[in-house]
């Protein structure tokens, strides 16, 4: 009797070693397209950091995120002038002005200019949108792994 069941068994062996090869090997598989995508992931959150650099800088110093706040404050959809942003923030004019062309160069403000006069404003076409999408990738990419 165990003659005529051996063929059976070692069919359903030669399966079952068949079927774990193939799960196995997807498994793999499986993990080198998840590095993969991950890698993905990681490239475009580096080109992020990179395209954010500027804008890391300009908001970390403590002069410039009261100059951005007095902007955002506003109810004025002119902008505002170097002399309106002294008063709001209580730095000197120089000061102001220092800091307004460092966030101008790194796209966080607007200007408007009138003939002599100098309007600043925030926009949200800026460069804190870019900002906003690496924010956006890095909470996505932590959701999936970790």
């Amino acid at each position: 009797m165990v003659l005529i069941f051996f063929p059976k068994i070692a069919e359903h062996i030669q399966l079952w070693n068949t079927y774990h090869h193939q799960w196995f090997t997807y498994l793999n598989e499986t993990k080198v397209v998840s590095a993969i995508n991950k890698q993905q992931k990681v490239d475009v959150i580096k080109e992020d950091f990179k395209l954010c650099r500027k804008v890391f800088l300009a908001i970390g110093n403590e002069s410039r995120q009261s100059i951005i706040a007095a902007l955002m404050e506003t109810t004025c959809t002119n902008g505002l002038r170097v002399g309106e942003i002294t008063e709001k923030t209580h730095l000197s004019r120089p000061a102001v002005s220092h800091h307004l062309k460092i966030l101008r160069d790194a796209g966080i403000i607007t200007v408007r200019e009138e003939g002599s006069k100098n309007f600043y404003f925030m926009d949200m076409k800026t460069n804190l949108g870019t900002l906003k999408n690496f924010m956006n990738h890095i909470d996505k990419f932590m959701e999936q792994y970790y």
